[in-house]
């Protein structure tokens, strides 16, 4: 974090707009990796801003698909929980 310890308003204001900065750019890098079919380069990318912002929903729902659709053991129960969030969000 940027100069870690120190508690003024501007240093707080400033890491939080680095942090979301840093969040959408590992958010747009595992879109791209997405889309050049590496899945593993994605999912890095992803438990990356995980481990920044654990409640950042884009993230989470991101790499909740990126695991359903990897067909990797236990993949299912995954997928089953996507479908179930996506259909509560649409209202179905």
């Amino acid at each position: 974090p940027l100069l870690e310890g120190c508690v003024e308003e501007w240093v707080l204001q400033e890491r939080q707009a680095r942090e979301q900065s840093y969040l959408g750019a590992l958010e747009q890098l595992a879109a791209a990796a997405g889309e050049r079919h590496e899945p593993g380069a994605a999912e890095r990318y992803l438990r990356l801003a995980v481990a920044v912002d654990a409640t950042r929903e884009t993230v989470q729902r991101a790499l909740m698909r990126l695991l359903a659709d990897s067909g990797l053991p236990g993949s299912g129960a995954v997928a089953q929980r996507v479908v179930g969030l996506e259909d509560k969000v649409v209202g179905n």
